[in-house]
């Protein structure tokens, strides 16, 4: 029969949303990171970074991080879709604040390293 070698396609995973509020986020950060973990980074940036830590780990210490609120209109389509539109518009708002990130990391005590090496 017909339905002996029948195999269903894949029904892709769809949003369908009215609206949708994401309170405003904010939140400090106190973390440490081994950078030989951080596979998301190419090699040159972990190479980089570990030339800049002067070793393996890179530490943020009390990195204030602020997302705003964010009220999303009606929405039908593929959950895929609507992932990357969030990933997309977090993406901008967090390397607005990187700056910030950076500055209370152990990568801001770079410009000291040498009065320290000098004995100051």
């Amino acid at each position: 029969t017909i339905l002996v070698d029948y195999v269903p396609s894949q029904v892709p995973a769809v949003v369908q949303m009215d609206s949708m509020k994401i309170s405003a986020i904010d939140l400090t950060a106190w973390c440490r990171f081994a950078l030989r973990n951080l596979t998301f980074l190419s090699p040159t940036f972990r190479a980089a970074f570990m030339l800049l830590s002067l070793g393996g780990e890179v530490s943020v210490e009390g990195a204030r991080l602020v997302l705003d609120e964010r009220l999303l209109p009606a929405h039908r389509g593929s959950a895929k879709e609507f992932v990357r539109g969030l990933v997309s518009a977090y993406t901008l708002e967090l390397m607005s604040q990187l700056g910030n990130i950076l500055g209370r990391s152990s990568l801001a005590n770079i410009p000291r390293m040498p009065l320290r090496i000098a004995g100051w």
